[in-house]
């Protein structure tokens, strides 16, 4: 029987949508190899393994996705440079195995467009013609973001690629919210900021279980601490500020903290260890 984790009347799974490689040193930002090195080491080209995890929600009538990994429409030579592995392990056939077909999903939340978050929302047909993969279900996404993929600054831009970008924009049904809103009963959406322009967390909370999910203000439990940031991130200083509001948060109440890109945790409590904020408890669903 696959884990679960259940919060009100919802009931929560990791999607485990494919593996992929980013350069150790853009992970970690600022922080040396000589520390990073200690907890994971990277591969003969210097990139260290990813996870690409979605999130399910289900209940109340709904079927909720966060997020859906890189999908498969890449060519050779980005997937040589990303290291992305989909054959085994990807966005429907995990799916499938908890008993969902892309019909079923009612929403789709999108932290954000970059391609390891949004890529997998879109797909291409036996005709190389791009088709969305949820065609039934509701997009929520920040207005701030969805203008901001459009265009985005040559910083990100090849984050931001068009054949995602493109058909959510204009063929996708969507919810383009501002700010911090209320989806559903027990289930809001918050600025996350930082990262990108618009990115959005996640909250689902009963009042006494929460879950977060942060995005990549906190993608994985390496980056715990608050000054272990990407260098991918336009905003450091905001990731940072945002990071410690949510973990402190998190520490006091008992928050779960979903990590969409850790390999080898999928969710944690947290608690404050001698100089930084680490994980506590591991939990798996």
């Amino acid at each position: 029987m696959t884990d679960s984790l259940t919060i009100g009347c919802y009931t929560l799974n990791a999607v485990e949508t494919g593996s992929f490689a980013l350069d150790g040193g853009a992970i970690f930002g600022i922080v040396p190899w000589t520390i990073w090195s200690t907890f994971i080491l990277p591969d003969e080209k210097m990139r260290i393994p990813l996870a690409v995890r979605a999130l399910l929600i289900r209940g109340n009538g709904r079927t909720i996705l966060v997020d859906s990994g890189t999908g498969t429409k890449f060519n050779k030579k980005l997937a040589n440079i990303y290291k992305l592995s989909f054959e085994q392990v990807n966005l429907l056939g995990s799916l499938g195995n908890l008993g969902i077909a892309p019909e079923e999903v009612t929403d789709v939340i999108i932290t954000h467009l970059h391609f390891d978050h949004a890529g997998g929302l879109t797909y291409r047909d036996e005709n190389s013609d791009l088709k969305l993969t949820f065609p039934g279900a509701v997009h929520h996404i920040q207005k701030a973001n969805l203008d901001y993929a459009q265009n985005p600054l040559p910083r990100d831009h090849a984050s931001y690629l068009p054949d995602t970008v493109q058909p959510i924009a204009r063929q996708a049904k969507l919810n383009v919210v501002e700010g911090d809103v209320k989806l559903f009963d027990e289930i809001e959406v918050f600025l996350s900021g930082g990262h990108t322009v618009g990115q959005q967390g996640v909250k689902v909370s009963d009042g006494d279980r929460t879950l977060i999910h942060a995005a990549d203000v906190i993608p994985t439990s390496w980056h715990l601490p608050v000054p272990f940031i990407t260098s991918y991130d336009l905003y450091p200083v905001t990731t940072m500020e945002k990071k410690r509001e949510l973990l402190e948060q998190a520490v006091k109440q008992g928050w779960i903290i979903f990590y969409e890109h850790d390999p080898d945790y999928i969710a944690s409590t947290v608690r404050m260890g001698k100089r930084h904020y680490e994980l506590a408890e591991p939990i798996k669903f």
